[in-house]
């Protein structure tokens, strides 16, 4: 799995048993309101070699089927030299509940080469139920999931770990729908440290996480893969660097700009 396919959706495999999970995120006190306009820009590096950028984004509030919704956005971009081998570009969007992040769709769009690809997925039941439509390698085919625990998807999972209490040695887990498959995500919060940004030296929390598919396929042996998040500890809580190591190789996107946007008063 490469640095930029796991930054968008981060799907991990471990080849351990699964232990008991709530399905859910401990917010402990009631959350702050999503920064309408807050705009997170990275740079995405594999070995120490610059490979291109991750934008993140936080729409205005809007209307969706009767309901109130806010729009997170994702678009992934790689430089001229990655793309000579093989372009990676790629726009997703999530409709999000704006008090409680639950998900109401998802739509994707990614060109991967000359590939053309696509995905729309609708959440209902409170999350409990999701639907997709999706185009993959020019076919077009439909899927469903459901299950005990609500569902979020990869950016509402990111939004809610900013709005969580964070402190050393805190677990958590939480069910995912993400490249049209069900994982559930262990996080664990290691510690504080300082980490470099473009205005100094900031306090974050390492907050580690490990991506379990729910239902692998047989026969095949999964490999383990963690993606570290620092999380800073300040208001707003921006995620400062993204950190996956694979094989022999270390992928980085930190944070090289953060326009914080507006709460609702």
């Amino acid at each position: 799995m490469s640095i930029v396919s796991a930054l968008l959706a981060a799907p991990l495999l471990l080849s351990v048993p699964e232990p008991p999970c709530r399905g859910v995120l401990p917010l402990d006190t009631e959350p702050e309101a999503l920064a309408i306009g807050e705009r997170l820009e990275y740079e995405l590096t594999l070995g120490g070699a610059y490979m291109g950028k991750l934008e993140l984004s936080v729409g205005k509030t809007r209307s969706v089927e009767g309901a109130t919704a806010v729009p997170l956005f994702g678009r992934l971009r790689t430089n001229a030299f990655v793309s000579a081998i093989k372009s990676v570009e790629g726009r997703y969007m999530a409709m999000v509940n704006p008090r409680t992040l639950l998900p109401l769709g998802v739509r994707v769009e990614a060109k991967v080469g000359g590939d053309d690809r696509w995905e729309r997925v609708r959440f209902t039941d409170e999350g409990r139920r999701a639907e997709t439509r999706y185009l993959y390698r020019g076919h077009e085919r439909t899927r469903a999931y459901g299950g005990d625990h609500t569902l979020l998807e990869g950016m509402s999972l990111l939004h809610f770990a900013r709005r969580v209490p964070l402190e050393p040695g805190l677990v958590a887990c939480q069910d995912i729908l993400s490249t049209r498959r069900v994982w559930r995500v262990r996080a664990e919060v290691m510690g504080r440290e300082t980490v470099d940004t473009p205005v100094g030296k900031k306090r974050a929390f390492r907050v580690r996480t490990r991506f379990l598919r729910r239902r692998s396929t047989a026969g095949k042996t999964p490999r383990p893969i963690e993606i570290d998040i620092l999380i800073a500890d300040m208001p707003g809580h921006p995620p400062l660097a993204f950190e996956m190591t694979q094989s022999k190789f270390k992928g980085r996107a930190h944070l090289v700009r953060w326009k914080p946007g507006r709460r609702p008063s």
